[in-house]
């Protein structure tokens, strides 16, 4: 049963209110299986609220003490864990919710890789810092926080100084992973998988990471009735299912670490591989003669070259994007808007891997030389006259061995790779000013890489042995017939065919050059299947924030560059690759901020008899009300149009050309004086001082964007202009004095009748009406 490594971490999500904090670093322990990590919610005082989503894992502490900001990301490499699956969900009463998450072993060994951290040790130390997004009613605005100053400014939180307690939080590390030993044959098969035990620890057979294992294959191996013999040893990642690293190569008898293999365990766990190739065929050499001489005694012509046959796909076809979060249903059109503080992801797509090959025929003729020989007796008659004079006929018989050395040629041809490279993806470099220290990596996910496998034994792998050849014998008359014909046809019966192979090419399975040994001429190779477009899916990252100090500009060019890796295993030349990445879509980065101010008008208290109505009334020694409200009308496009734009806001201030004092006369504000208002506050109360003089004035405001330099430009209303990052706006109004308190203190005449009747006045002035 596989096993995997685990992290119990248990934390809060803290809500604005900040009850019943569990300190992180307090609670997390590493046993055996997956990540755990336990969550515990307070309701908040408020419809926003933020949350853990994820974590960053790296190697060592990333924020120091007594720094305000705290970044991991910025000083060294991070794995990135964003794929949490919820398993259970309860209810602790008093509005408390507990709720337990893990995540996958694979998502979290690919975090630890990311992080440089592939050649861990059991005990070591690593650190967990976390990742945040912000709820609003409920709903996630789709932004993710890395750093410390992100999540404290995202949202005007009750307390923010409880973020620190979840960056750099301290854990020993503690795994176990399986290693296997693979047997393949020279074909690529996989004919044995055993699983190594750990004899150490009989309760776990796993392997602690980071330890060490020894390891020894057989020299030969029995298969399918066929003999064996190993040629090849690498060690392989699980994770990594084509890497093949410290390989060893020969003949077991001269390189004994072929069989004998030591390595430790990584991350993920950690394979042993031994290649066989059945035994009696030539070894597979890793450098041989382009132009081999097939023939060490001269039998044989050096081949001669013919036509290659030659392809490539050299090109990737890349294409790629920088848009607005979230991918298929992008809140705004980035070619014509999108503020700070909003999130962009990038994408690429490209073919799945790149090669070029030559396959070459080579041909030529063995010729062999075969001494034929054949006794031939030859019988005839004689006649002689005896002494008698009579004629005597006597039968002659002679023996004639004849030999004749007979040329025979064989011709021989067979393929072999002249060339051959091939790459993987490694990564794509998306630039442009909107994102994150202006780039961002887009590194392979649920990529797999081409599997090949190649063996240069092109060449003549046998030849007919040539020997004498006797023919029978054969009487003839005196004189012996033509024999040359017979002789010919029993040299060229007896000598047969060159035995020949090409070069080895498997690719993903599929073969494209058969290394099989033949009669003659090797069979002619195939075609590397072409490659295809990657999914979306392979090389995309999200929720890519604009950060808040970067200024508009328009139709900020994107620009790319795709990196591909040249695979183990290439023929003559080749190197790692990179293409430039054309016609990516621009990004205007627009930070919206709007002012449509009101002011209060006191026409109750207004005792002029003609007032202005074209003015707003305030009344000397009386209470005012100025607003500025976030929402509003702005551009007309995605995104944009009529909302609260409040989250884009740096501040709000007010201008006012007399003295002025707060509604509780508590501070004093001092004419021609800008004086700040809380972003989330829409009104502000104040009281105006009896010593204003009457008069027409007009009132100044002016609301910021976050991404303000500062040389910063105004213009009315709203910035539609994104050269201006204030929005500006003046309200006309009119100070006005006033009676009160009006008393009749003496009368001279109590019937009110005389005509000179002295009244005594006393009333009180607000200047004068």
């Amino acid at each position: 049963m596989k096993k995997f490594w685990c992290t119990l971490l248990i934390v809060t999500i803290l809500f604005p209110s900040f009850l019943s904090i569990i300190h992180a670093a307090d609670r997390i322990k590493i046993v055996d299986g997956v990540i755990n990590f336990i969550t515990e919610s307070q309701k908040a005082a408020t419809n926003i609220k933020y949350r853990t989503t994820g974590f960053m894992i790296h190697r060592e502490p990333r924020c120091e003490p007594g720094k305000a900001q705290c970044d991991p990301r910025s000083k060294g490499p991070v794995g990135i864990i964003d794929r949490l699956e919820q398993v259970d969900e309860k209810d602790l009463g008093n509005g408390v919710l507990r709720t337990k998450f893990k995540v996958p072993e694979e998502v979290a060994s690919k975090a630890l890789g990311e992080a440089g951290l592939e050649e861990i040790r059991e005990g070591d130390t690593i650190y967990i810092s976390s990742i945040f997004d912000v709820l609003h009613w409920g709903i996630p605005t789709g932004v993710r926080y890395y750093d410390l100053q992100g999540i404290k400014k995202a949202e005007t939180w009750a307390n923010d100084r409880e973020f620190g307690q979840f960056y750099d939080i301290q854990v020993k590390y503690s795994s176990f992973f399986p290693s296997y030993s693979i047997i393949k044959l020279s074909n690529g098969s996989e004919i044995n998988r055993k699983k190594i035990e750990n004899q150490s620890l009989p309760i776990h057979l796993n392997w602690p990471v980071g330890s060490t294992i020894s390891h020894t294959f057989e020299k030969e191996i029995d298969h399918n009735g066929k003999k064996y013999k190993i040629y090849k040893s690498y060690i392989q990642g699980a994770r990594k299912p084509n890497e093949q690293r410290f390989q060893q190569d020969g003949d077991p008898d001269t390189n004994p670490k072929l069989t004998q293999r030591n390595y430790t365990v990584s991350l993920g766990g950690t394979n042993v591989v031994a290649v066989y190739k059945e035994f009696g065929g030539p070894p597979p050499n890793p450098n041989p003669d382009p132009d081999p001489k097939p023939d060490p005694n001269g039998r044989c012509t050096t081949p001669t070259r013919g036509t290659p046959i030659e392809a490539k796909t050299m090109v990737p076809k890349v294409s790629a994007k920088i848009l607005a979060d979230n991918r298929g249903n992008e809140r705004f059109d980035v070619s014509r808007g999108i503020p700070t503080s909003e999130a962009l992801y990038a994408n690429a797509v490209a073919l799945n891997y790149l090669f070029q090959n030559k396959f070459v025929p080579m041909s030529g003729i063995c010729t062999y030389e075969v001494p034929v020989t054949k006794t031939f007796t030859k019988t005839w008659t004689e006649s002689t006259k005896g002494p008698d004079g009579k004629t005597n006929s006597e039968e002659m018989e002679e023996e004639e061995t004849v030999s004749e050395t007979i040329t025979v040629k064989r011709p021989y041809s067979y393929w072999v790779i002249d060339n051959l490279e091939v790459y993987k993806i490694r990564q794509a470099e998306l630039r442009n000013v909107a994102l994150p220290n202006s780039s961002v990596t887009l590194e392979p996910t649920g990529y797999t890489p081409p599997d090949f496998e190649v063996a240069r034994n092109g060449g003549v792998a046998g030849e007919p042995h040539p020997r004498s050849i006797t023919l029978p014998p054969q009487t003839v008359g005196k004189n012996l017939p033509t024999y040359s014909g017979a002789f010919k046809s029993a040299a060229e019966q007896a000598i047969g065919k060159v035995k020949v192979r090409n070069d080895s090419l498997i690719f993903k399975g599929n073969t494209v050059m058969n290394g099989d040994v033949t009669d003659e001429r090797g069979p002619t190779p195939g075609s590397i299947p072409l490659p295809f477009l990657i999914n979306e899916n392979v090389l995309y990252k999200d929720r890519q924030l604009i950060e808040s100090h970067k200024a508009n500009a328009k139709d900020v060019s994107s620009t790319g560059t795709i990196y591909y890796d040249l695979l183990p295993n290439n023929i003559n030349g080749g190197s790692d690759r990179q293409f430039p990445i054309n016609g990516m879509n621009t990004i205007t980065i627009h930070t919206p901020v709007l002012l449509y101010a009101m002011a209060s008008d006191d026409r109750e208290h207004n005792q002029k008899t003609k007032p202005n109505l074209n003015r707003s009334s305030f009344i000397l020694d009386r209470p005012f009300t100025v607003y500025m409200p976030t929402t509003g009308k702005h551009l007309d496009i995605p995104g944009y149009g009529e909302r609260d734009f409040q989250k884009y806001f740096r501040s709000k201030e007010v201008k006012f050309p007399f003295d002025a004092y707060s509604a509780d006369r508590s501070q004093f504000f001092p004419k021609r004086t800008w004086i700040s208002i809380p972003v989330s506050q829409e009104r502000a109360d104040f009281s105006l001082p009896v010593w204003v003089d009457e008069g027409d004035y007009t009132i100044e405001f002016r609301s910021t964007a976050e991404n303000a330099p500062s040389d910063v430009a105004a213009q009315r209303n709203a910035n539609l202009d994104l050269a201006h990052h204030r929005a500006a706006d003046m309200i006309p109004i009119e100070v006005i004095g006033r009676l009160y308190d009006f008393k009749i203190t003496d009368i001279s005449d109590f019937n009110w009748g005389a005509t000179s009747s002295a009244i005594s006045v006393a009333f009180k002035r607000k200047a004068g009406v």
